[in-house]
């Protein structure tokens, strides 16, 4: 059984992978960024250090020659600041879209692989945000490093210029540090567990948005707009109260991290002041230590700032190694067959499947021969649809197995089994794209003229042609500036481009009209060489073209024969298909 997201954090020891993948993509320019990071942070610190002496050693005796020698090298200090800071950035920028864009890409990958059943029991608006949001968290870490490396690196620059100028000085504008570290240590576990507890907020509030926003028509045509804003409300106020209770928590650490080395500033000029009045040391060391404790505040809070960004990086981590920890129940053999020559047809053996305690097929056992066309009927809720997903392998049987040609499909490689069989159901999915680029969904390499004959085939042709960019049109978001059957056609367009060897329709053309229907039937059965095809219906005019007949009930076979044989002798077959009985349609047999 597949775990979801969350079963998979609570089910034993996770291989740790987010970050040290992040890393490993970002790696190369992270290093290039801190080697340029260092040099620029070394250009800052020494300015302090270049005034000192211009005070000390030119400026006080009154040498015009030293002084003119150290203004000359603070210049210099200056433009190399600034050609290293550029370099800084580029290098950070780089390292956070190349870990962003190998990370997401591998998640992304991933989800794509996992089983239908895993897709089924899970979150959408939790992957969206573990893909989306925490993968950007991981990325904008790695960016960081570059600046935390270069803003360590001036702490431990600043701490030796100042213990090699003068010790005591030295000790007393440094003494705060090991009081941050042990703050930073004893708060690291409240960020991360707040981080977390703020992206599970963002989840549930993801969720309601894409339900609402993908679900407006529902929305508005029940009036339940009121009903909706109460379900957004909460979630919205809970993404508040857990992202005050992280600035809370981050407020109370910023102050008391800020206020350690301003204490240390004020002690630093009272005594330093007191040493320059008694001529222990000079004005301009003294000059130098303020202006070096500055910087050292500065980048103490900076450090400070990027820990805060490390726990927030850690928490998404988590989230995120949770889902690359699911592993697909359903994945290639370890030694794949080949798929034989179409001969033997489709064969289920004593196929059962329970989801969860519940049994939806029960002992089905039946063969599709080649170029046959076998009807599967019954009440909603039969186990129609659960049957013909077990040839594609969206699903796997707990008992039994199904056989293409005679090879068991687990035995076969996914990609080399997804190109033989086909399934095209009454939710007729579409992307964001033209109307070729959504038939040749399968078929990428397929020419205009073939992307013409598929959709002619499914009568598409005409209504496609007629639109003001033909096949060249957008359709939009989920393909909803067509209708129903319009979407259906081009579904049944991109199954047929496809040309695969065992075609699965589930109600595929329950939107259409029944001359419509007949048409598109006559483009799937009236070639040449017949298609193998299964199909699930509750419409006796689709029932009566099949060459065989199909009555499931309670996830069982119930009767099996021609239409006409079970509607004489099956009272369930007739009660199942009786509406359009009723209206006195009968079947016409097309093709």
């Amino acid at each position: 059984m597949t775990l979801t997201v969350d079963e998979a954090r609570q089910s034993g020891p996770q291989r740790e992978e987010a970050l040290g993948y992040a890393w490993r993509k970002g790696r190369g320019a992270v290093l290039r960024g801190c080697s340029v990071g260092m040099a620029w942070e070394a250009t800052v610190v020494v300015v302090p250090f270049l005034a000192q002496r211009a005070i000390d050693e030119g400026l006080v005796p009154g040498d015009w020659r030293r002084l003119s020698i150290w203004v000359v090298a603070l210049v210099a200090s200056g433009v190399l600041t600034a050609v290293f800071s550029g370099m800084r950035h580029r290098a950070a920028t780089q390292a956070g879209a190349y870990s962003d864009l190998g990370l997401r890409g591998r998640l992304f990958r991933h989800v794509l692989g996992l089983d239908t059943g895993f897709h089924d029991r899970s979150d959408r608006g939790d992957l969206l945000t573990r893909i989306s949001t925490d993968v950007r968290t991981i990325s904008l870490f790695i960016d960081l490093i570059v600046t935390w490396f270069a803003h360590a690196s001036a702490v431990v620059l600043i701490v030796l210029f100042m213990l090699q100028m003068d010790l005591r000085m030295g000790l007393i504008g440094t003494a705060y540090i090991p009081l941050l570290l042990l703050l930073s240590a004893g708060v690291r576990r409240a960020f991360e567990s707040r981080t977390v507890a703020l992206r599970e907020a963002a989840a549930k509030l993801t969720d309601i948005l894409h339900e609402n926003i993908f679900g407006v028509r529902v929305v508005r045509g029940f009036g339940v707009e009121p009903h909706q804003r109460g379900r957004y409300e909460p979630a919205s106020n809970a993404i508040a109260a857990r992202a005050m209770a992280l600035v809370r928590l981050n407020t109370t650490y910023t102050l008391i991290g800020g206020t350690l080395p301003a204490l240390a500033m004020v002690a630093l000029l009272w005594w330093g002041g007191r040493w320059a009045i008694s001529g222990e040391v000079t004005v301009g060391m003294l000059l130098a230590f303020s202006a070096w404790m500055v910087r050292l505040t500065s980048r103490s809070l900076g450090l400070l700032g990027r820990f805060n960004w490390y726990m927030q990086a850690r928490a998404s981590a988590g989230r995120v190694d949770a889902l690359l920890n699911v592993d697909s129940a359903i994945a290639d053999p370890p030694q794949p067959s080949p798929l034989p020559p179409s001969g033997e047809g489709l064969r289920f053996s004593n196929v059962s499947v329970k989801f969860g305690k519940r049994r939806v097929l029960d002992g089905i056992s039946l063969n599709v021969r080649t170029g046959e066309t076998v009807v599967l009927t019954g009440r909603s809720g039969s186990g129609k649809s659960i049957l013909l997903s077990l040839p594609p392998r969206l699903y796997d049987p707990g008992e039994g197995g199904v056989f293409l040609d005679g090879v068991d499909v687990r035995d076969l490689c996914l990609e080399t089994l997804r190109s033989a069989v086909c399934l095209a159901s009454d939710d007729a999915v579409l992307f964001n794209d033209t109307i070729a680029a959504n038939i040749s969904l399968g078929r990428p390499d397929a020419s205009q003229a073939e992307i013409e004959q598929a959709a002619q085939l499914a009568q598409a042709h005409r209504f496609i042609t007629e639109m003001p960019d033909g096949y060249d049109a957008g359709i939009g978001e989920r393909g909803l500036t067509l209708s129903g059957g319009q979407r259906q056609r081009i579904v049944l367009a991109r199954a047929l481009l496809v040309g695969p060897r065992l075609l699965l329709l589930d109600d595929a053309s329950s939107s259409l009209d029944p001359a419509t229907d007949a048409a598109v039937w006559q483009g799937l059965t009236g070639r040449e060489q017949k298609r193998t095809m299964l199909v699930a219906t509750q419409r006796r005019s689709v029932a009566a073209r099949g060459d065989r007949v199909v009555l499931l009930d309670a996830g069982r076979i119930a009767a099996e024969g021609t239409d006409e044989e079970l509607w004489r002798t099956s009272p369930l077959y007739r009660q199942v298909l009786s509406s359009e009985d009723e209206q006195g349609a009968q079947p016409q047999m097309v093709g």
